[in-house]
């Protein structure tokens, strides 16, 4: 049912009146398919066509056409001239037409006006930037998308310059009376078209690129009347809105290519799918194609210049294409940079802002980032670019001075515009003296009058400190085992971790260590830890010797320590040289999954509903593979639940393949459904939360719900009214944590069943 509503919404058949929130029907006609097909007035913003002196519009020729061609073109000439869209024509010019394959299939009308676009004077009406629009967003909670129903026939062309349009085909010759697509200033008229449309709210509640209208918002209430004023605006203008195309009132929205939610904006999963599955890169073109295409989502990416820089290098003049293995690392740690799936924060000037900057010999890279409200650091922006010949000659004090001159330069708009002290990290010491040096060079002197127009201090933090904590292996590696203990034992909300802390260090300190063979108690104390359980020592007669049995008792623990000593460097050696000859070993191929395999989906760039992260199930699953790319068998698409809402294709490395032969009790199969009053229910195992959505009127408080034999990726949010038989389960959860939201009455049970419809 779900699908079919979907394709029903998308469909251009779709009733505006049966998907429009109730709030917006005053606007109704504003998304009038029939008024769009209409032909719009003359107005100030009618597309002139003003060729360069001495020129006159090319005619082209006539290209011939398939069955299909002709029957399409029939089609749009029809429509066409039944909107009043275009006239029959008796013009000098005449350009061809073309039609291109659609990605859903299907034939694409186009007219060439390359020959018409090379002779005509320009208009540099600006395009807006979209970092810059996406900057205005730091605060917004509530979004609205609008798309305006073919945009660029809502513009008339200028009286007088519509022969300069026409074009060509076996069934006449034509003319535009609209602005078609293909025309160079087309995107300049249209833009300053809606900008004087929208000028008094842009950049205050609202964004224009083009067809492209984004709507934001502080609160529900505000946000309503937002789209109100917009929607008014664009009734004024004669601008119908696509119904199928737009979002109301959502927290997150995908915008110019970009996903843009409350948190931040993360890459288009679909701009994803198309790198992962990028076909096998076979000329200079195919390289530059990848690169364009990669090079828009760089600032999500740390590092990005030096990634790419082997498929750079292909696209040099005089260099002998070859996709050697550092361009096919280059092309994996690209694809697997894709799917990290980062979130970079809106930029608000009023939190506290970081710049971290690095350089190396043939490269220099940044980060901006800001603290949230919880006091984590989070990224705003990466940036990264290669040095050319004359930087690469530098010494390192210039190249590290260089890295933060760019960061400043490309974030110069934020950085300008914050309220506080920029704190600049550097691994490199002297630069902590470089505002206070009296000596500068040439070039040190050019930097320092940029950098004075921002206020900021540069900070040392050592190299081994600068970016990578988790290079402290033996400290990492600890924690890594604490948190497994603790990851298998804490509740929900994983907030009665500090219970568990001591049996967990007891028997991570019990546990013996596979390099050492014997557990960090022993080898620190030459003896196992008393548990409380072992048998009571004979207890020396009180004739005894009690200075003499300490003496003999302290030789024989420094014996023990002396050989154990002994013994443990002797099994480090032995360790170490396991683990050389496992890294010298030849590297397995990558596990190659195949239709209908069960496997494990790591967990970390999932979307988690749990408060603490850290303690969460490191592996989802296991799920079934539904299909794997003919062009790249490490791209893997996964059966995933619905309520997951998650993008189900994923890099191999991120999928483990599950155990063919589990031992016993290691998998439970989810029990079978009881039927209640004719109707199959499932048995709850426990109320995990319970939150208060207020996209209700009234606001409903929703139970997260773990079911008895399933996985927490089953999990399910459901209303008060669903859980009528678990009295006594959501009664145990509000004593535990009263401060969770509650329904102001709750239904009383009409028998004691901890049991739902599933």
């Amino acid at each position: 049912m779900q699908t079919e509503l979907e394709a029903y919404r998308k469909s251009k058949d779709v009733d505006p009146a049966l998907i429009l929130p109730l709030q917006y029907y005053e606007y109704l006609d504003v998304f009038s398919r029939k008024d769009a097909k209409t032909l719009p007035p003359h107005r100030p913003y009618d597309h002139a066509i003003d060729l360069l002196p001495g020129k006159e519009p090319p005619y082209g020729p006539l290209y011939s056409m398939s069955r299909d061609e002709s029957e399409e073109l029939l089609r749009e000439l029809k429509s066409q001239l039944d909107s009043g869209f275009i006239r029959a024509s008796r013009s000098p010019a005449a350009s061809p037409v073309l039609f291109v394959k659609k990605p859903g299939g299907g034939l694409r009308f186009c007219v060439d006006y390359r020959g018409l676009n090379a002779m005509t004077v320009k208009n540099r009406y600006p395009l807006p930037l979209i970092t810059e629009t996406l900057a205005r967003l730091s605060r917004a909670k509530n979004y609205t998308k609008l798309d305006i129903i073919s945009a660029f026939n809502r513009l008339r062309i200028k009286e007088g310059d519509e022969w300069k349009t026409a074009f060509r085909t076996r069934y006449g010759l034509f003319e535009y009376l609209v602005m078609p697509f293909g025309l160079c200033n087309g995107p300049a008229s249209f833009q300053n078209f809606i900008n004087d449309t929208l000028r008094e709210y842009l950049d205050v509640f609202c964004t224009a690129y083009l067809d492209d209208i984004l709507i934001y918002s502080e609160d529900e209430a505000e946000h309503e009347r937002h789209v109100k004023l917009v929607l008014e605006k664009l009734r004024e203008a004669g601008l119908q809105v696509d119904i199928t195309k737009c979002e109301f009132n959502v927290e997150q929205v995908e915008y110019l290519g970009l996903v843009v939610t409350t948190e931040g904006t993360r890459m288009d999963p679909k701009k994803v799918q198309t790198i992962l599955e990028w076909p096998e890169l076979k000329n200079v073109k195919d390289v530059q194609s990848l690169l364009g295409f990669a090079n828009f989502y760089r600032r999500f990416i740390y590092g990005f210049s030096a990634i790419v820089s082997p498929l750079t290098a292909l696209t040099k003049k005089g260099v002998q294409f070859k996709m050697d293995k550092k361009a096919l690392e280059a092309v994996e740690t690209l694809k697997k940079a894709f799917t990290s799936d980062t979130i970079l924060r809106h930029f608000d000037p009023d939190r506290e802002t970081i710049v971290e900057t690095d350089a190396s010999d043939f490269v220099s890279g940044g980060i901006l980032s800001q603290y949230d409200n919880e006091g984590i650091l989070r990224p705003v922006a990466f940036f990264s670019r290669k040095h050319n010949p004359a930087e690469c000659n530098y010494e390192i004090y210039d190249k590290e001075l260089m890295a933060i001159v760019r960061a400043f330069e490309t974030w110069r708009p934020e950085l300008e515009g914050s309220s506080s002290l920029v704190k600049v990290i550097t691994d490199h010491k002297n630069l902590e003296y470089f505002t206070t040096t009296k000596q500068l060079s040439q070039r040190q002197a050019r930097w320092s009058e940029f950098l004075s127009r921002f206020d900021f201090k540069i900070i040392y933090r050592p190299g081994k400190q600068a970016y990578h904590p988790e290079t402290d292996g033996q400290t990492e590696n600890a924690n890594g085992v604490m948190n497994q203990y603790l990851r298998a034992y804490v509740n929900y909300h994983a907030d009665d971790w500090v219970q568990w802390l001591p049996l967990a260090e007891f028997a991570a300190n019990n546990t013996a260590s596979a390099s050492t063979t014997v557990s960090p108690f022993f080898a620190n104390y030459g003896q196992h830890p008393r548990i409380g359980l072992e048998p009571l020592a004979t207890l020396p007669s009180p004739s005894s010797n009690r200075a003499r049995l300490d003496q003999e008792q302290a030789t024989k623990t420094a014996q023990t320590l002396a050989e154990l000593t002994t013994k443990l460097s002797e099994e480090m050696l032995v360790a170490q040289a396991v683990s050389e000859a496992q890294k010298n070993r030849d590297r397995r191929p990558a596990y190659t999954y195949k239709v209908g395999d069960q496997v494990w989906l790591n967990a970390k760039n999932l979307h988690r509903t749990r408060p603490a992260g850290k303690l969460d199930h490191v592996a989802e699953g296991p799920y079934s593979v539904m299909r794997v790319s003919e062009n790249n068998p490490l791209v893997v698409t996964l059966d995933l639940p619905p309520t997951m809402k998650t993008f189900p294709t994923f890099h191999a490395s991120l999928l483990r393949p599950t155990a063919s032969d589990p031992l016993p009790g290691q998998t439970t199969p989810p029990p079978d459904p009881v039927v209640v009053d004719d109707e199959t229910e499932y048995p709850v195992e426990e109320i995990l939360d319970a939150t208060l959505d207020r996209r209700y009127k009234p606001p409903r408080v929703f139970y997260t719900v773990k079911w008895t034999g399933f996985g927490s990726h089953e999990n399910t949010m459901e209303p008060i009214e669903h859980l009528s038989h678990c009295r006594d389960l959501i009664d145990e959860f509000h004593a535990k944590y009263p401060l969770k939201p509650r329904p102001p009455t709750v239904l009383a049970p009409t028998r004691p069943r901890r049991t739902r419809t599933r």
